[in-house]
C-alpha cells in the first residue's frame, strides 16, 4: 500500500464537520460556509485522482472543477498534485488565504 494521501484529522490544521461536511482546515471551513451561505452547490471530492502510481486527494468539486484550499503547502507540492488532476481531465482552482479574503470581501 502506498504512503500519503488524504486522512481525516491528519496534518496541523484544526479539522471537523460543519453541517455534515468535513473541513480539513479553517480555510476550508471559511470556503464551505461562504458556499452554503450563498447557496452555491459543491461536494467533497469523492476518492482520489491517480497518475503513474501517484495519488492526489482533492478537497472539493464544484461545477466539474476541483477546488483546492491551501494554507501552508508549498506551490511546488501543490503544482505536482494539480498536474495529476490536469492529466485526468480536471481543471483545478487553488485558493489560499488571500483568495478567500477577496471572495468574501468582493463576493466574487
Amino acid at each position: 500500500m502506498g504512503h500519503g494521501g488524504y486522512r481525516e484529522g491528519s496534518g496541523r490544521a484544526k479539522t471537523g464537520y460543519y453541517k455534515g461536511i468535513y473541513c480539513g482546515s479553517t480555510y476550508e471551513l471559511v470556503w464551505v460556509i461562504y458556499q452554503l451561505d450563498h447557496k452555491k452547490e459543491f461536494c467533497r471530492f469523492d476518492g482520489c485522482v491517480e497518475d503513474n502510481g501517484k495519488r492526489y486527494f482533492p478537497d472539493f468539486l464544484q461545477n466539474g472543477k476541483i477546488i483546492e484550499i491551501k494554507g501552508y503547502e508549498t506551490k511546488e507540492s501543490v503544482d505536482k498534485k494539480t498536474a495529476i488532476a490536469n492529466k485526468n481531465g480536471y481543471e483545478v482552482l487553488v485558493l489560499r488565504k488571500d483568495d478567500l479574503l477577496k471572495d468574501i470581501v468582493t463576493g466574487k
